[in-house]
């Protein structure tokens, strides 16, 4: 990964089918009829004028041939007839764009895409090439700089994290996390959140920089600077205007954007010291091209984050 403090919360297909030679149907009276020799035949006549029977070797070149004569376009319209394991989760989910409430099945269904997932060096070629199966394609070494490199940069959005959903829900509240990952290995993240009962309502953010822990299935996350926009009202309004400001419920973009005061000034202090190097390491234990999924060890449960551009 890339330099920062947070582990951005970032598989396939083994069937083939063959076509067997045909058999012959000895209760269809046509089978005892003389019939034109088929090419296979004229080309088993030996020297002496006699027809002899089909050897083997060519049925089971036939099989073969449609064993190996699967095809990039033949996989691709099989895989989009299987549903995979990460179809079946993300299927179940009531958004793809926000965090979604913890359940049993969810888990579950999150742990079987780890569980099954088939590791690949390219996902393309395993998407275009393999036979269809419920296994999804999961990048090896998925949390070193070279497979991060492939799929990490854009705007990625947690959609499962029980411990957020359920932290949130104690306090009557809802969290709605984004990572924004650059190529250069620098990252900024928004956590929106809505807690009615305490007229709180607004951004959390943070940057700083991602990269690899150690070059093969832990990823790391440093960040380095805080700021906090609070929303004028808790449903974002401004009372002292008729309409909303196109802006009231927007973050700040960077640290630069918020306007100096003791309280910018306080937050970078407090969020640099609550930068702990133990809380931002993070394996990774499934990559594809839009879908993270890493664990949070430190509270034993996983955090799934989708791609969103």
């Amino acid at each position: 990964m890339l330099r920062g403090s947070f582990a951005p919360p970032f598989l396939v297909f083994l069937t083939a089918g063959a076509s067997l030679a045909p058999r012959a149907r000895f209760a269809d009276a046509s089978a005892f009829l003389p019939q034109q020799p088929s090419s296979a035949h004229v080309a088993a006549i030996d020297t002496s004028g006699v027809m002899q029977p089909p050897s083997m070797e060519s049925a089971a070149g036939t099989a073969l041939r449609g064993i190996f004569s699967w095809s990039a376009d033949d996989a691709r319209t099989a895989a989009d007839a299987v549903p995979t394991d990460k179809d079946a989760f993300l299927d179940s989910l009531d958004s793809l764009k926000s965090l979604n409430a913890a359940t049993r099945e969810r888990t579950e269904l999150l742990n079987r895409v780890v569980e099954n997932k088939k590791v690949v060096k390219d996902l393309r070629r395993a998407r275009g090439l393999s036979p269809p199966s419920s296994s999804s394609p999961s990048l090896e070494r998925p949390g070193s700089v070279e497979s991060f490199a492939e799929v990490a940069s854009g705007t990625w959005s947690v959609v499962y994290a029980p411990h957020m959903t359920t932290m949130a829900g104690l306090a009557g509240g809802t969290f709605r996390v984004q990572y924004d990952l650059r190529d250069d290995g620098t990252t900024t993240s928004h956590a929106q959140y809505n807690f009615p009962l305490f007229s709180l309502r607004g951004y959390l953010s943070v940057s700083g920089t991602y990269g690899s822990e150690d070059g093969e299935g832990v990823c790391r996350v440093d960040f380095d600077e805080a700021w906090v926009k609070q929303s004028a009202s808790p449903n974002g309004l401004d009372h002292d205007s008729e309409s909303r400001d196109e802006d009231q419920d927007e973050p700040y973009n960077s640290i630069a954007d918020v306007p100096d005061s003791a309280v910018k000034e306080a937050i970078r202090t407090i969020g640099r010291a609550l930068f702990i190097k133990e809380f931002s390491v993070f394996p990774v234990s499934f990559l594809d091209d839009d879908l993270i999924v890493f664990d949070f060890e430190l509270l034993g449960t996983r955090i799934c984050a989708r791609k969103l551009q």
